[in-house]
């Protein structure tokens, strides 16, 4: 289920960008057949793999040689699911996350993890796959030293990856992001070891160590090759504060340059990912073209109509991977009652997951494919 089975060619800088109604990863081709995988998410239950693991497998790309970088934006669910995958197959990648990620509390938590103190098994995905994954690279450290990366943790103006003509850079955190980040961190740290005071020994509390609530410390990427530029909003999120978010951003001191042409839109279109001079100062208005994944959790699904119709004041070119779910159906009083006595446990389908490549070639000609549920609006 991919829009093409053909790798890109060696000067193309492509985006795929994979989405599930509940989860949102992305491939990028950074030449040569090189590539960065941001993000992850599995395509269905019946198809675990990560769908942009799949998809590389799909071109005939190796995992374990031709994936040099692995960004993980956030450590939510619907972004880390098989996370950990990733970063045991693709033995030749680095780990990239927030720099908030390197304080003391943090290390202590992956530490109680690694030596089997506490059980992953016991929290949520985002921490289960993030704790993995820094598992993973420890053991790796120790049992095959020549295909060890260190974790990279990085924050905003931060160069990640360069080859060639070819950079990635992280936009975010900002300083103030990852303060914040810190101190959310030390609070929860601080509440486990609580905790663990009244049983035997370092435990998780009852309700599981929690991922950061904000999507201010998300990191976002501008993906530059030559005259080439692509935004990548990861769930960056604006805040009214021009120390967080997307204000930040715009105060780097070396990135953005330049306007980019592709913009993958944050937090699946929601408007507290959207911010008026992100369109004004670094996207070609009107002439862009936006990407945006759907949420299917919460009570208001995204994108919602209001969400488009606001993207569409800036550009017509608006691709999705899946529509965001409709209301289910309702059934009068009776046929509920006779499905319940039959049907132990109902449940809707889920959506279908869908890709959309985007290749960008080397004189300037894009092309966009689409597969699975995605489509242009």
């Amino acid at each position: 289920m991919f829009a093409s089975s053909s790798p890109p060619a060696a000067d193309t800088l492509e985006i795929s960008l994979f989405g599930t109604g509940v989860g949102e990863a992305l491939a990028v081709h950074v030449g040569n057949g090189e590539w960065i995988l941001v993000d992850s998410c599995r395509q269905t239950k019946a198809s675990p793999e990560p769908f942009n693991l799949s998809y590389l497998r799909s071109l005939g790309v190796d995992p374990t040689k031709d994936v040099k970088l692995i960004v993980a934006t956030h450590w939510h669910d619907d972004h880390v699911a098989g996370l950990s995958e990733l970063v045991e197959q693709c033995q030749s990648a680095s780990l990239v996350f927030s720099h908030a990620l390197a304080n003391d509390e943090f290390q202590c938590i992956v530490g109680l993890y690694s030596t089997h103190q506490v059980s992953f098994d016991n929290e949520k995905s985002g921490v289960r796959e993030m704790g993995r994954s820094l598992d993973t690279l420890l053991k790796r450290k120790y049992a095959t030293p020549a295909s060890y990366r260190p974790p990279v943790r990085t924050q905003a103006d931060s160069r990640i990856f360069r080859r060639d003509d070819c950079e990635v850079i992280a936009l975010s955190p900002s300083p103030e992001s990852i303060q914040m980040a810190m101190e959310e961190m030390a609070s929860a740290w601080h509440a486990l070891e609580a905790e663990a005071r009244g049983g035997r020994g370092p435990r998780p509390a009852r309700s599981g160590f929690p991922c950061p609530q904000r999507n201010h410390n998300a990191v976002a990427l501008w993906v530059k090759w030559g005259e080439r530029r692509i935004l990548l909003g990861a769930d960056l999120e604006e805040h009214g504060n021009r120390l967080l978010g997307w204000q930040a951003v715009l105060s780097c001191n070396q990135f953005p340059d330049g306007h980019a042409r592709v913009f993958k839109i944050p937090h699946h279109g929601s408007p507290n990912g959207d911010y008026e001079h992100i369109w004004q100062d670094i996207v070609v208005n009107d002439d862009a073209y936006a990407l945006l994944t759907a949420y299917n959790r919460g009570r208001t699904p995204r994108p919602s109509l209001d969400d488009i119709e606001r993207i569409r004041q800036h550009t017509n070119e608006i691709y999705y991977t899946s529509l965001p779910r409709k209301t289910a159906n309702r059934y009068d009083r009776t046929v509920e009652r006779t499905i319940k006595g039959i049907v132990r446990r109902r449940r809707g389908l889920g959506p279908t997951p869908g890709h959309i490549q985007m290749r960008w070639d080397a004189v300037g000609n894009i092309s966009v494919e689409v597969a699975g549920a995605a489509s242009k609006i």
